[in-house]
């Protein structure tokens, strides 16, 4: 996992809880993965992508963000039951430089954490609505990785962000995580893109932004962001999968 995301609160919507509950599920876990050589690169292990499946399924009961943190690259979690449900690889991170610029507009904890927003969702008249569209969401969002393709990736992402926060928003009681940052970032991504700027926006459950580009056009996203007064930018890649290391981090 990617020690750079530690400093964000777990509870500020940018999926702290991943990190950190597939950290913990590693470290309990981390005898009987290193039989099978968890840390090897898949490629070059005969146990290595049923290890990380088996590491990525108990990262699950952690947090469901947390199993895709336990793959290389681009991943998908999907599954219809505990044994079936865990993230896979579908790409590796060299696939495609993609880059998530990352708009922080507040560090605060969620007033209602996600385990009791998904609660709610059911509730929402659109919730049905929007578990019928994310198959082709997805769909559009799998074939834009494997293109490299950020004209198919990125309508998807947008438009399955809205619908999850339109969700959230006719839930009962209705759940408004965004603050007007939020709202400032939305409403530009759009209008850069027209001004010639490829980027897309996405969202997790909480106020910040994510801004998907290429590495090529990253920094000038970041310079966007920062003068659209941002208090805070986080530029990351694809990351390298959850591994075992021999010191501390901090």
């Amino acid at each position: 996992m990617d020690a750079a995301w530690d400093h964000v609160r777990v509870e500020a919507g940018v999926r702290g809880a991943a990190a950190d509950n597939a950290g913990s599920r590693l470290a309990s876990g981390m005898i009987r993965i290193r039989f099978h050589a968890i840390d090897a690169p898949e490629s070059g292990q005969p146990h290595g992508k049923a290890a990380k499946a088996a590491l990525s399924q108990l990262a699950r009961l952690g947090s469901g963000s947390a199993c895709r943190s336990v793959p290389a690259g681009f991943c998908l979690w999907e599954g219809e039951d505990d044994e079936t449900s865990y993230a896979r690889q579908v790409a590796p991170a060299e696939h495609w430089n993609l880059t998530d610029v990352v708009a922080i507009v507040s560090r605060e904890h969620k007033p209602v954490g996600s385990h009791d927003g998904h609660s709610l969702a059911p509730g929402s008249p659109f919730y049905a609505a929007r578990l019928a569209a994310v198959p082709g969401w997805l769909a559009d969002a799998g074939r834009g990785i494997r293109q490299r393709n950020l004209g198919l990736l990125g309508p998807a992402a947008e438009a399955d962000a809205l619908a999850m926060h339109g969700v959230m928003l006719t839930s009962q009681p209705p759940l408004l995580y965004w603050e007007g940052g939020t709202l400032a970032v939305l409403k530009a991504v759009p209008d850069w893109r027209r001004e010639g700027l490829d980027v897309y926006f996405t969202m997790d459950a909480g106020p910040n932004v994510h801004c998907l580009c290429l590495a090529a056009t990253a920094a000038e996203v970041e310079g966007r962001l920062r003068r659209l007064g941002v208090p805070e930018v986080v530029v990351s890649g694809p990351g390298q999968g959850v591994r075992l290391v021999d010191h501390y981090l901090f």
